[in-house]
């Protein structure tokens, strides 16, 4: 084997080796929707505002936008919470069309359980219900939680529905609950109650990637186990309202009095609000009423420069056919 062909073969063997490195260039990105101007802004991981998200529809007052949501087709999922509207986008922003209705109630929180069903978590400070909605937009279910509070939903590996309650009269039945998928009631999830952690007006919930549960309540961040054991507080801050995961597991927080979004990392470090009303290209009167990470966007040059790269090996090969080798300097 000539040394040329040596060397081709080895920089070709190196560049195979690239797309692990551009892992660190995919960009997830971060959908806020905005109470005030009624609209979704899509920022990047950073707190840079990309532009509008899904303007069709949340423009000049055509829609309030609610929960958002994706599901495993990587297909954007926004409630509107005027009318119970569910709409349907891919995850650049284009408009897939009027998914289903859960009528005129108010859709706090939705989520996906693994196959395909969105669940809602629909009320206000009183009793609240759960609606199930398959993948064709149909309703096949209406639970009654005999729960209270404005919070949303998490849902597990196996199913199971877990919901906050916040009850405005007393701390004491605060906590987070479980129901199965048949609406049946199966108690509060170990120690995430009011008397065991202190987890008391519990706003939001979400589970990492190893399946430990995260419920932000008054103003805290509190931690659990897949079998609920209290772990204890994972962050503090000015935060209510909403949890969210990116990719690369950091937690993104709504900030208190809905002016923005602030970021820790997956030890609960503080790593600055990446977007605050009236900062950088976030709106003045930016008021969040909820966010979610959309699936991961390569950044430009990334794979320009693997196709750069591809074209190289192979005009290599071809210069190695159409002309005989040289031989390099001293050999």
């Amino acid at each position: 084997m000539s040394e040329t062909e040596k060397m081709r073969r080895l920089l070709c063997a190196a560049f195979a080796l690239l797309p692990g490195l551009f892992i660190q260039t995919i960009r997830a990105d971060l959908l806020v929707d905005d109470l005030t101007s009624q609209q979704v802004f899509r920022f990047n991981d950073s707190g840079t505002l990309l532009g509008t998200f899904g303007a069709t529809q949340f423009h000049l007052g055509a829609a309030t936008p609610g929960a958002i949501g994706v599901d495993s087709s990587n297909r954007v999922y926004i409630t509107n919470i005027t009318n119970g509207d569910i709409f349907r986008y891919d995850s650049q922003g284009n408009f897939l069309g009027l998914f289903g209705n859960i009528g005129a109630t108010v859709p706090m929180g939705i989520d996906f359980d693994s196959v395909g069903n969105l669940w809602h978590r629909t009320g206000t400070t009183t009793l609240n219900n759960l609606i199930r909605v398959n993948s064709a937009g149909t309703i096949t279910a209406n639970f009654p939680t005999q729960l209270m509070g404005q919070s949303d939903i998490a849902i597990d590996s196996s199913d199971l529905l877990y919901v906050p309650q916040f009850n405005p009269f007393t701390d004491t039945t605060d906590g987070v609950y479980r129901m199965n998928a048949s609406g049946t009631s199966l108690g509060a999830f170990g120690q995430a109650t009011s008397a065991a952690s202190d987890c008391v007006d519990p706003e939001s919930v979400a589970f990492d990637s190893s399946g430990r549960l995260y419920v932000l309540s008054a103003g805290r961040v509190l931690r659990y186990s897949s079998t609920g054991t209290f772990l204890g507080t994972f962050a503090t801050g000015a935060i209510a309202e909403f949890l969210t995961f990116d990719p690369a597991g950091n937690l993104y927080a709504g900030l208190d009095t809905e002016r923005g979004v602030a970021k820790y990392n997956s030890q609960g470090t503080f790593l600055g609000n990446v977007v605050q009303s009236g900062v950088g290209g976030a709106p003045a009167t930016l008021r969040d009423g909820g966010f979610a990470f959309i699936p991961p966007v390569p950044e430009p040059g990334s794979a320009a420069t693997l196709l750069l790269f591809g074209f190289f090996c192979r005009r290599r090969r071809n210069w190695r056919v159409s002309a005989p080798p040289r031989a390099f300097p001293g050999r």
